[in-house]
């Protein structure tokens, strides 16, 4: 029972770690993150860190996975939000 639960632990800490890939991508192939709210961007990424810290401390691997993952991605849309690639017409 116990695998069972540690499976679905990892399981769910990679899906959630992903769930930014799509956004993530977008802003880079489009070289802006202009669509997506700025206060939005300011929370998630916080609350990213905050938590982050915590299972840092309590060294929680499939959610240090997730955390982790999820702040590279977020990363990513906040630089492509302010400097957005500018394109020469």
């Amino acid at each position: 029972m116990q695998e069972i639960f540690e499976f679905n632990g990892w399981l769910g800490s990679i899906l959630l770690a992903i769930c930014a890939v799509p956004l993530a991508y977008r802003s880079l192939i489009d070289g802006h993150s202009k669509g997506v709210d700025t206060i939005f961007l300011i929370i998630w990424a916080l609350g990213e860190i905050c938590t982050l810290t915590y299972v840092l401390y309590n060294w929680d691997l499939p959610l240090i996975l997730n955390y982790g993952l999820n702040l590279v991605f977020i990363s990513i849309v906040v630089y492509y939000k302010l400097k957005p690639r500018v394109i020469n017409e």
